[in-house]
């Protein structure tokens, strides 16, 4: 219903981009939405992400959706760990870029887990809330079960 009516607008409430003070300013003039103004590769817009990306993972206490994998505050520095945790889009950001910067259209998930739900659904696939809630569930009970990828 929502992504109809940002369609429509083409653009996203503000609100929904900024929860810190200190972001405000990056991304005050950049909330209107076109597909294209929404490369994610251009500087400006790669700082976005990570802001995102920050943002969904705080909102989630740094602990993965699916494993509950914890990190700690000395952990999200260390990228080159084995495990680390990350923000994946539950809707395709190519497919609905006025959604590529909206946390509610996040989910944390730890690299491992990220990486497993991509393998099971391949890029070719686009994402989507139903497909992120039933590789969720599938993924679960094989932890339940103790079952490895």
């Amino acid at each position: 219903m929502f992504i109809k009516l940002f369609n429509m607008l083409g653009y996203v409430p503000k609100q929904w981009l900024v929860n810190a003070e200190n972001q405000r300013d990056i991304l005050r003039d950049n909330y209107k939405m076109v597909e294209g103004l929404c490369n994610p590769h251009t500087e400006v817009n790669k700082r976005r992400l990570q802001i995102w990306s920050k943002t969904v993972r705080t909102e989630a206490k740094n602990i993965c959706d699916i494993c509950d994998y914890p990190e700690s505050l000395e952990d999200s520095e260390n990228k080159s760990k084995q495990r680390y945790l990350t923000a994946h889009h539950l809707y395709d950001k190519n497919i609905h870029p006025s959604l590529m910067y909206v946390p509610e259209n996040g989910v944390c998930l730890c690299n491992l887990c990220h990486n497993s739900f991509h393998a099971k659904y391949s890029q070719k696939s686009h994402c989507t809330p139903k497909m992120y809630e039933k590789f969720r569930h599938w993924k679960q009970g094989q932890i339940t079960l103790g079952v490895k990828d």
